[in-house]
């Protein structure tokens, strides 16, 4: 996912960098790549906290698909301007596809099934473990250490499963610099 975000970053200065270049027509569509990542960014990484990440924005879609038109509705001058736009419909093309790809995987990917089951599993191997033990402190000592590392590792994998929310997510930084230079 960080890896998306940071192409999706990437794509997003490239397709302003090319409409900058194919003239001042390109005005309206810029400043709407300006309000689509100021939208996302606020959505998904809200600097006050408060609210969770949302992934799924509508005005993100219907943003990203007038953008999309605009740049359809140039009317290029030379072949510049037309190698431009068709660089620029590539550009806004990926930045869709990743925009449906990141919004399809979130939610949680963890059955609720499979995680009770492997608590279980963990809790049996680890109550076996200490009924045949000798008691003493060093085997009290590893089977909470034992525990508690099953329990960081669970932890872990839940929080990495929600990668815009909790302690683990995804860095804001890529769309933050994108935006800082947006309109350069």
């Amino acid at each position: 996912m960080d890896g998306e975000i940071k192409d999706t970053a990437g794509q997003i200065l490239m397709l302003d960098r090319v409409l900058a270049h194919y003239g001042p027509e390109t005005k309206d569509a810029r400043d709407m790549i300006r309000r689509a990542v100021t939208v996302r960014l606020d959505a998904t990484w809200p600097e006050d906290g408060s609210h969770a990440a949302r992934i799924d924005v509508p005005e993100g879609t219907k943003g990203v698909e007038t953008i999309e038109d605009k740049i359809r509705a140039l009317a290029p001058q030379n072949d510049a301007q037309r190698e431009l736009r068709s660089r620029a419909l590539d550009l806004i093309g990926q930045v869709e596809q990743t925009r449906w790809l990141v919004a399809g995987v979130s939610g949680s990917s963890i059955p609720t099934p499979f995680l009770v089951v492997l608590i279980l599993w963990f809790t049996i191997i680890l109550g076996v473990n200490g009924l045949f033990a000798p008691r003493n402190a060093t085997v009290v000592g590893i089977l909470f250490v034992s525990s508690l590392s099953i329990a960081a590792s669970i932890f872990l994998i839940l929080e990495m499963d929600q990668p815009f929310d909790g302690i683990v997510k995804v860095s804001s930084a890529p769309l933050r610099y994108t935006l800082a230079h947006l309109g350069q």
